[in-house]
């Protein structure tokens, strides 16, 4: 709850008021009832319905019945524990859990509801049909009223209130009846004559002592607001209040014990401590017509009024000005002297404020002058204060006034202090190089500073003598007759200094505030996280906290802080800010003391106008952590009501989500941190905004989840949630998308496939193309080189036989026959090469085992073949031009490599067919492996096979280190069919599946 801060001091008038008048266009109506319910929302019954308020935003409210008695009025409101809102109409409703209830068999007018701490609500009626009394008790299911036969004689009633014993008070015309269930009693006041005066009692107030305040609506001898305690009536009075002229429509007894009394036409009537105070609508009151007064759980009063609806609140700065019985609205200066009076400086008058009370001094009561300029209280006690163009102290009541020693006045000061040797030191009007020094009774003037320059502010230094301010920016300290110049000066005109207790100086100019240590000056300003600088006035108080006087409000800066400050003037300081919700009009005076620590600690201002008091040590603070509710959520225009599980449309571009948080202090400070899980990494910081806005949500569940703070930084982190999901549509829902991507799986393995068939024809034409040229060529060789060299190798042969034994010519035919017979086998086995199938007939494995063989390989070579995967079948095209590739290298290696080992790895992956030749020979020649050359196709012809299959071949030499020959085919490529255990073949499966009719 609220603390309250200011005790019976504060006055109406110096309440934080706010008012909203029909003319603003928040009501449809007449404001008639107001209440707060469990969740926090204010209500306000008005002639033509129902409005909800969170402090912010009124709401018409729309019931869900149809033909509602609601249109016609609402003419009272309850609020029970159980959460409900009675609504009190030409019938009693009852709205709780989102349900509207009615008790429609009672037919009357509603004029008041009371929560029954036992169940249910109380109310009064007029206007009764039912023939029933004019108190009932309405529960959840049962109404029961009483009447004449319970004790309550009156007809119609109004008025309802209980006391702290528990007893209900039911007034009426005529009367009023007071009691329990089973042992009412009626009373009649002495003024009254039941059913002949209209009106009647109109409201209760219980008071001290079991005094009962009974408020009536009319006026005049015994009428009013009169007291009764066992059966006894007497007039009640305060100071300013004569209870006999006013006519009372409703009373409330604040938690701080204050009165409030609303009047027929009179306004509004506090009484506090039995002092009384008018608030009307020349106040700024939104009526005088007094409807309704409540008091919130915030201890914010409302009044509902024939205009609109007012609320007050304590503010944590007060002011005083001409409406708290300042003599003007022009105060200049203010002096909270060591008795604990405040003096202030005003512009026809000397104003005094004693515990919260105001009188004046005026010219015709002494004051030695009308427009007071400064004030100073000195080491004894004695005021000193200065009136036009005098000086005076005043003692025993009465001013006497210190003139030169020409007899004339000091003249105007603007500022006025006292050194630590009790002298006098005033600063005239206008400024020059020259003081008015005051020492004991004498006055006299010194110039302190060069010739045409312009003192602007002075202050004791407390090492004796004074510091000395110019318009020029220089400082200077005055002691002894001498002048002392500081360097380096300060930014623009200084007009106050100040000197701490531990050798800190600081200096206000031209709207900043510098902070001088060991004479380096540091500058406290915005960069140092401070809401605003420029501030018009600064005190530092007993407790060493720095208070700013500035255009955005008054900012405390404690001690700890501020040697933050002075030790890095970079950091980022804490501070705590009262602005104009909190009561605070900072400006300028040029007259001083412009703020003043009274002994209590309280701290006074003065802006020109008014002053300003806040109290450190008692501030009203707001401990109530304000319920949060999500109100509604509004998808590209449309809204919804923000029920959990609440599923949204697809595609929504725009989602808004309106929420508040109920503390109605200061709404304008209550701030929110929202997060939407799903969408959002982190808390979302949109300070006083109450809606969050998201776009283009895809679909998928989300939670949103907001909390808040008062306006004293007081968290609710509970806050509320609200989970919503948004449907997908058609194309974002998962069965389509497992269909799209089966869709596209089967595109991509036909196009796979189309792609890998289009490789193997290709590959399949140039293949059966070689191999027919190799079976042509083979012929050819066959019919006309092998059997051209056959013939010459007879005809050599024959004539080998004829040819002498001892001729010359017979080695050289011999030599020539067995060159052709050499080459005969040779081509006999070219052709042989070129028509061989063995690859085709065998498995790989199997022919190249049997190619040494084959190639006559040495018998000292030791020959493997190894197969690394599982077999799979090759396409046959490519299993012959492999066989080939393979079938050179170890026609080679078996030539030329003189190795003692070779292997062969046939290797079946799942991406790749791998050959791989490699013995532990003599190598390579360089030379023959760049050149290219080697018998029959060698190097060169591999090279060209691997490339007309799409593979890659290495080859890998050094001398005396053996060699490597290795071949690498792509699967699709080599296979027939692809790995039964690789992606491929399943896409390639689901393919001919989705293709399968």
């Amino acid at each position: 709850m609220v603390a309250l801060a200011h005790g019976p001091a504060l006055r109406t008038s110096q309440y934080a008021h706010t008012s909203w008048r029909l003319q603003d266009g928040v009501f449809n109506g007449i404001p008639t009832a107001i209440v707060q319910t469990a969740d926090g929302y204010l209500w306000i019954g008005t002639t033509s319905g129902l409005v909800r308020f969170d402090g912010v935003r009124f709401v018409p409210w729309s019931p869900p019945l149809e033909g509602s008695a609601l249109s016609k009025g609402v003419y009272s409101l309850g609020a029970s524990r159980d959460g409900s809102l009675w609504i009190g109409a030409s019938v009693m409703m009852r709205w709780k859990d989102g349900k509207l209830s009615s008790y429609p068999n009672l037919d009357a007018r509603i004029n008041a509801i009371l929560d029954d701490p036992a169940g249910g609500v109380w109310a009064t009626r007029s206007r009764i049909q039912d023939g029933q009394g004019p108190l009932c008790h309405f529960s959840d299911e049962r109404v029961k009223c009483f009447g004449p036969r319970d004790g309550i004689s009156i007809p119609y009633a109004g008025a309802l209130s209980r006391d702290t014993s528990g007893n209900l008070w039911v007034g009426g015309s005529g009367g009023f009846a007071r009691g329990k269930p089973g042992s009412f009693e009626s009373f009649v006041p002495p003024a009254l004559k039941p059913l002949e005066q209209l009106g009647g009692v109109g409201a209760f107030a219980e008071g001290p002592n079991g005094t009962m305040l009974i408020g009536m609506v009319q006026s005049g001898p015994n009428m009013g607001l009169q007291q009764f305690k066992a059966g006894h009536w007497s007039p009640f009075a305060s100071d300013g209040l004569d209870g006999k002229t006013i006519q009372v429509n409703n009373m409330l007894t604040d938690r701080a014990g204050s009165l409030w009394i609303g009047t027929v036409s009179q306004g509004l009537c506090v009484v506090r401590d039995l002092r009384t105070d008018y608030y009307r609508s020349s106040d700024g009151l939104s009526g005088n017509v007094i409807n309704a007064i409540y008091e919130d759980r915030e201890d914010n009063i409302w009044v509902v009024t024939s205009g609109g609806l007012d609320r007050f609140r304590i503010p944590k700065v007060l002011t005083f000005s001409s409406r708290e019985g300042m003599s003007s609205d022009y105060a200049g200066s203010v002096l909270a002297a060591t008795d604990g009076n405040v003096w202030v400086g005003n512009h026809d008058a000397l104003d005094e404020i004693h515990e919260g009370s105001v009188s004046s001094i005026r010219e015709d009561q002494g004051l030695p002058g009308r427009r007071v300029t400064v004030l100073l209280e000195d080491h004894s006690g004695r005021l000193w204060v200065g009136a036009d163009n005098t000086l005076s102290v005043r003692e025993g009541g009465k001013f006497h006034r210190f003139l030169r020693s020409d007899g004339s006045p000091v003249g105007t000061l603007q500022s006025l202090i006292e050194d630590r040797n009790d002298d006098l030191w005033g600063i005239p009007a206008p400024s020059s190089s020259r003081l008015i020094h005051i020492h004991g009774v004498t006055v006299q003037e010194e110039t302190v500073g060069p010739d045409g320059s312009h003192i602007s502010s002075i202050a004791a230094d407390p090492i004796g003598g004074i510091r000395v301010g110019f318009r020029s920016g220089d400082t200077a300290t005055y002691r002894d007759g001498l002048l002392r110049m500081a360097i380096p000066k300060a930014n623009g005109t200084p007009y106050q200094l100040h000197q701490t207790s531990d050798n800190h100086f600081l200096i206000l100019s031209a709207g900043q505030l510098t902070g001088w240590q060991n004479g380096r000056p540091q500058r406290l300003e915005p960069q140092n996280g401070l809401p605003c600088d420029a501030p018009f006035t600064f005190i530092v108080d007993k407790r060493k906290t720095l208070w700013l006087y500035s255009s955005c409000g008054l900012i405390a800066i404690d001690n700890r802080e501020l040697q933050r400050w002075w030790a890095d003037p970079k950091a980022k300081l804490q501070y705590s800010l009262f602005d104009s919700f909190d009561g605070v009009q900072a400006a300028y005076t040029s007259f001083t003391p412009r703020a003043s620590e009274a002994p209590d600690g309280k701290l006074w201002f003065v802006n020109g106008t008014v002053a300003q008091m806040i109290d450190p040590k008692n501030l009203p603070r707001n401990a109530l952590a304000p319920p949060v509710h999500i109100e509604n959520l509004i998808v590209d225009g449309k809204s919804y009501s923000p029920r959990q599980a609440l599923r949204l449309p697809p595609l929504g571009h725009d989602l808004e989500i309106d929420y508040t948080a109920l503390s109605l202090v200061v709404p304008q400070k209550v701030q929110f941190r929202y997060r939407l899980e799903g969408r959002d990494k982190g808390w979302q910081d949109p300070g006083a905004r109450r809606q969050a806005f998201y776009t283009d949500l895809g679909p998928g569940r989300y939670q949103f989840h907001v909390i808040a703070s008062n306006n004293d930084g007081v968290w609710n982190s509970s806050g509320a949630s609200l989970e919503f999901a948004i449907e997908p549509a058609l194309y974002q829902t998962w069965w389509l998308r497992t269909a799209a991507i089966i869709a596209a799986l089967a595109i991509i393995a036909w196009v796979i496939r189309r792609r890998m068939q289009v490789i193997a024809a290709n590959i399949q034409a140039r293949l059966v193309e070689r191999l027919d040229e190799r079976e042509r060529i083979a012929r050819e060789l066959h019919d006309t080189l092998l059997q051209g060299i056959l013939s010459a190798s007879l005809q050599l042969e024959v004539a080998d036989r004829q040819i002498a034994t001892d001729a010359t010519a017979k080695p050289v035919v011999q030599r020539v026959s067995n060159l052709l017979r050499q080459l005969a086998d040779e081509s006999r086995y070219t052709v042989r090469h070129l028509r061989s199938q063995r690859s085709q007939e065998e498995n790989l494995e199997r022919a190249l085992t049997q190619i040494s063989s084959d190639l006559a390989a040495p018998r000292k070579v030791k020959y493997s073949v190894i197969v690394e995967g599982t077999p799979r079948s090759l396409r046959p095209v490519v299993r012959d031009e492999i066989y080939r590739i393979g079938g050179e290298a170890l026609a080679n290696v078996f030539r030329h490599a003189n190795a003692s080992a070779v292997e062969t790895v046939l290797e079946y992956g799942a991406d790749h067919f791998r050959l791989l030749v490699r013995d532990d020979g003599q190598g390579i020649d360089p030379d023959v492996l760049s050149a290219g050359r080697e018998g029959h196709f060698g190097l060169s012809g591999m090279r060209e096979r691997a490339r007309r299959i799409g593979a890659q071949i290495k080859i890998r030499t050094a001398a005396g280190a053996g060699t490597e020959i290795d071949l690498i085919v792509p699967s699709s490529a080599a296979f027939e069919r692809p790995d039964p255990h690789g992606p491929v073949y399943w896409i390639a499966r689901l393919y001919s599946r989705v293709k399968r009719p």
